[in-house]
């Protein structure tokens, strides 16, 4: 304090006291100081509003208009930036503390002043002031920040009640301070089934902020507003100690309302997993249509292949076929009957394939007229007889109403319906006592024909793939039956479905327009 100029009021009505007290303030040589005396309590109440401002304060109790804590009170009040130092005829310890208590920087007993404990209450009394005023500053400063700031702050007491709520708070609850101050802090909080989570993650159980844990930083509670409506709130807490204490006395929480964000996130969650589905799809489907457009290269590679191979194989299968014919008819031999009808079973199969790899390779327009169902249902019928005699025959049940006949061209109707008996034929073949059954009913303008037998069935895992070309379940065959009579039926502007149990037989219904047009 070398140096420094202190203004000091003394509030004395005794003259000797007061000459003793300038004497001993004048013993502080390295001081520089000035005195302003005062002999009644109102005279000091007038300095200290008139001014200058003064540092230090020494003041008697007893004064003649005042006396005991009351006076200084009323100079606490007057000047609260001044240090006040009570001198007091009275060595009392207890009138020392409650001075103390009420704003006195020290308390120093008459007969016991000397210079230098005069000089230590002064400077102690100063460095307390300063003190007390940066103290006071700063929860000025903090007082109004929790008040004005725009972020929600609450505060509450370990046995969880509500001690501060700021105006952003408010803002957000819609309730007053007044309405929630003391109360449980499990009024703003919403209960999940009943078991108050929200309060228990905020008092520290969940290690979320609160009294029981260390500082909660990035925590998700929600709050419950006046209306009954719920925001969710992103906190940051700390708990709130006493000096050098180990157990809080309070919590303080900031929150943000992170309610838009959160809704914000859901949205661009679901909108992510839309687009991924999204390119998933397009993907496949460009994956697909890969593979579709490599299948159809393949299969007209194939087609052009299975032209040229059954171009090739009609001129020997004519010339063995008129040789055992020759045979037939120039031998006469009944040894040789049985093997010359295996010849032309062989060769109308042969045949059969080829007419499918040619129908594949190509696939014609039909050429429609009117034809008699029954009759190329018949003729079909009779085909497999003589291919196979004495083999399953085929009953004829057919319901047309005496109408039998439809826009068609009748060689593929025929290339569809030997196809599907032939298939039948092969699937009771293995089945004892197996039958093939066609029937004919009229159904919305269609013809609905349907050829039934008893065989062994497909398995379910098969049906999906039955009018694939080349897919076939049989020893031999090309697997092409199928798929050209679909597509000669679609063609025709018809349909054609399977339906089948292992065990239990197959249905194959051709659905026919009656008109092509």
């Amino acid at each position: 304090m070398t140096g420094k100029c202190l203004n000091i009021l003394i509030v004395e009505d005794n003259p000797g006291d007061l000459r003793l007290i300038r004497e001993i303030l004048g013993e502080a040589c390295s001081w520089d100081f000035e005195t302003v005396s005062a002999g009644r309590l109102s005279e000091a109440l007038a300095a200290l509003a008139a001014g200058p401002f003064f540092d230090v304060v020494l003041l008697d109790l007893g004064l003649p208009d005042s006396s005991g804590l009351g006076s200084l009170e009323k100079i606490v009040a007057a000047g609260p930036r001044s240090s006040v130092i009570v001198l007091t005829g009275q060595d009392d310890e207890e009138l020392g503390i409650q001075a103390m208590q009420r704003g006195a920087g020290d308390y120093l007993v008459k007969g016991q002043v000397n210079p230098q404990l005069l000089i230590r209450a002064i400077r102690y009394a100063s460095e307390r002031r300063k003190t007390g005023e940066e103290l006071r500053k700063t929860h000025d400063y903090l007082e109004k920040l929790i008040t004005y700031t725009s972020a929600p702050i609450i505060c509450w007491s370990p046995d969880l009640k509500i001690t501060r709520f700021n105006r952003a708070f408010e803002r957000l609850t819609k309730y007053t301070a007044g309405e929630v101050l003391g109360k449980d802090l499990a009024m703003l909080f919403p209960e999940e089934k009943g078991d108050g989570a929200a309060v228990k993650i905020l008092a520290g159980e969940g290690k979320i902020p609160g009294v029981k844990s260390p500082d909660g930083v990035g925590l998700e509670v929600p709050v419950r507003l006046k209306d009954g409506s719920v925001r969710m709130i992103l906190w940051n807490s700390a708990n709130i100690y006493e000096a050098g204490g180990e157990t809080p006395v309070g919590t303080i929480a900031q929150g943000q309302d992170i309610t838009e964000r959160k809704l914000a996130e859901e949205l661009l969650k679901r909108d992510n997993e839309t687009f991924e589905k999204l390119v998933r799809e397009r993907s496949r489907e460009l994956l697909d249509a890969q593979q579709e457009l490599e299948r159809a290269k393949r299969l007209a590679d194939i087609g052009t292949l299975a032209s040229i191979v059954a171009h090739e194989l009609r001129n020997p299968l004519a010339a063995i076929s008129l040789a055992s014919s020759n045979i037939k008819r120039k031998a006469a031999n009944p040894l040789l009957d049985g093997h010359l009808r295996n010849i032309d079973k062989k060769i109308a199969e042969s045949n059969q394939i080829i007419n499918n790899l040619l129908f594949y390779s190509r696939i014609k327009q039909p050429q429609f007229e009117t034809v008699d169902v029954a009759a190329i249902l018949g003729e079909c019928v009779k085909g497999e007889e003589d291919a196979a005699p004495g083999k399953a025959p085929a009953g004829m049940e057919l319901d047309l109403a005496g109408n039998n006949f439809i826009e068609a061209d009748p060689l593929q109707l025929k290339e569809v319906f030997a196809n599907l008996l032939n298939n039948a034929r092969d699937a009771v073949s293995s089945v004892r006592g197996g039958k093939i059954r066609i029937r004919a009913v009229e159904n919305c303008g269609f013809l609905d024909i349907r050829v039934e037998d008893t065989g062994a069935g497909i398995a379910k895992e098969l049906l999906g793939k039955i009018f694939e070309p080349f897919f076939t379940t049989k020893a031999k065959g090309t697997g092409l039956g199928l798929y050209v009579s679909r597509q000669i039926v679609n063609q025709h502007g018809g349909s054609i479905t399977i339906e089948s149990e292992p065990g239990s037989g197959t249905v194959v219904s051709v659905k026919l327009p009656r008109s092509a047009r």
